[in-house]
């Protein structure tokens, strides 16, 4: 067999994506604040782009320099820069050719900006330590020893740092970090900077004066088959009775394995939705979030440049190519933001009963129900609501909580994937914590709901709630 090199022509047809067809996906699929961001970075790189002041005088201005444009001509580029021009224009009249949409008001942006100055910086778990430590230790060289012990606790609480790497960081005897180690574990919350969680515990048993032999067994070495609800095996090997060993595991459940875990959300992600449906005397209105995004225009001193004869060629056609950027990036919000309210439209007209009755009587939807309403691929759905949310007068929702799949019930009607997932939610919060409801058990409650469903699909629905098994939600 021989090998040789050589060039075969073939046809091929492939699908080539645009740069501005990639700017409008991009541009889709990201979150309000995350477009927020993209315009101000625009903003910088492009010097044609500028915020929109709404002044009289920039309005005046852009008037004559379009009256300017009509009396000068430019052969090949006449045509399109009366297009691009006006490209600003886009960004404010965007909005009207749908006569139900309404934007945000004077008097919105008031009450959303009073509500933000009510929300506070939660304190961390740093700053509470340091207080107790300004407080309980004595000297400033204690202090800076305490600074350095706070500032090696990982989340949960716990000092990942040896005595002899704390006392590298302090340049102080071990005797002395170890002295104020021992003062720190007293401060709140109990069981702070313990080394593990069997110390994290024996701290909190300490603090609160137990007083269990089986409870500091258990914990110096069986919390593993504790945590396995294995209670015949420990009390064989601790040679006590199984009651006591229940009686130990409920002392033991009620102390903190993670000390530092109501700091966790010091730093809570702020939510701006994309859309609010308001419900009025008429009806239901849809409200587009766009004070969060910034109104941007061609600068008026580009296009006098471009008017201007002493402009040579090479900065013309520069300037005409930032223009043309900053029309497509005009052109793609709009589109992005024209795209989420229709989308939210068809969302309000397909679960119009979850709007006036709440979350119970959410529908069966899928991304293809929306698509083939509006004309528009799946993907584009699916980019459209990713990171995307919703405010009604239930809450605050993903817009991707409205999308479900359907289970079948007795009358032959259909429920959503949704609906079934908060009934098993709300059947475990009502069981018997001592007696937990298996999955064959859930199932066969659903079914007398006249909701046709597999002790499976119970499981999967369950796991993706973040439920844990029966075995793991019982308690004695």
């Amino acid at each position: 067999m021989q090998y040789e090199l050589g060039q075969i022509q073939s046809q091929q047809q492939k699908l080539m994506m645009s740069p501005q067809m990639r700017q409008a996906l991009e541009i889709l699929q990201l979150p309000l604040l995350e477009l927020r961001t993209i315009i101000q970075q625009q903003i910088q790189a492009n010097p044609v782009l500028e915020i929109e002041e709404g002044s009289e005088k920039a309005a005046s201005e852009e008037e004559n320099t379009e009256n300017a444009s009509d009396k000068r001509e430019e052969l090949d580029f006449k045509e399109e820069f009366d297009s691009l021009v006006n490209a600003d224009e886009e960004m404010k009249e965007y909005f009207k050719s749908s006569g139900d949409f309404k934007k945000y008001s004077n008097a919105d942006k008031e009450k959303r900006d009073y509500l933000e100055s009510l929300i506070t910086r939660p304190e961390t778990l740093e700053e509470y330590l340091e207080f107790q430590m300004n407080i309980m230790l004595d000297s400033d060289k204690e202090k800076n020893i305490g600074k350095i012990i706070i500032g090696n606790l990982d989340k949960n609480g716990y000092l990942k740092s040896s005595p002899e790497e704390l006392t590298g960081e302090t340049s102080e005897p071990e005797e002395e970090v170890l002295k104020v180690l021992s003062k720190i574990r007293e401060f709140d919350p109990p069981g702070i900077a313990a080394r593990d969680i069997k110390e994290c515990l024996s701290i909190q048993v300490k603090k609160k004066e137990i007083k269990n032999k089986t409870v500091e067994a258990i914990i110096n070495g069986h919390l593993e088959l504790l945590g396995k609800k294995q209670f015949e095996k420990i009390a064989k090997e601790l040679r006590v009775s199984v009651n006591e060993v229940r009686e130990a595991e409920k002392i033991i459940s009620s102390l903190n394995p993670k000390p530092a875990v109501s700091f966790e959300q010091a730093e809570i992600p702020y939510i701006i939705p994309d859309i609010t449906i308001e419900k009025t005397d008429t009806g239901f209105e849809i409200v587009l979030n766009d004070r969060d995004l910034p109104q941007i225009k061609i600068s008026n001193f580009y296009k006098k440049a471009m008017n201007d004869e002493n402009t040579s060629k090479t900065i013309k056609q520069y300037i005409r190519e930032k223009i043309t950027e900053g029309k497509w990036l005009i052109k793609n919000i709009c589109q992005r933001q024209q795209t989420i309210y229709n989308i939210a439209k068809e969302i309000l007209y397909c679960q119009i009963d979850f709007f006036e009755k709440g979350p119970k009587f959410l529908r069966p939807m899928v991304l293809q129900n929306i698509a083939s309403r509006l004309n528009i691929h799946e993907s584009t759905v699916s980019r459209a609501v990713n990171g995307k949310y919703l405010q009604c007068s239930w809450g605050l929702y993903p817009i991707k909580h409205f999308f479900s799949s359907s289970l079948n019930t007795s009358s032959g009607e259909t429920i959503s994937a949704q609906r079934v997932k908060d009934l098993i939610c709300e059947i475990v919060d009502s069981e018997n914590k001592s007696k937990p409801y298996s999955d064959d058990a859930i199932a066969e409650m659903i079914k007398k709901e006249g909701i046709d469903i597999a002790r499976r699909t119970v499981a999967k629905y369950r796991e993706e709630a973040g439920i844990y098994s029966s075995r793991m939600r019982k308690s004695v």
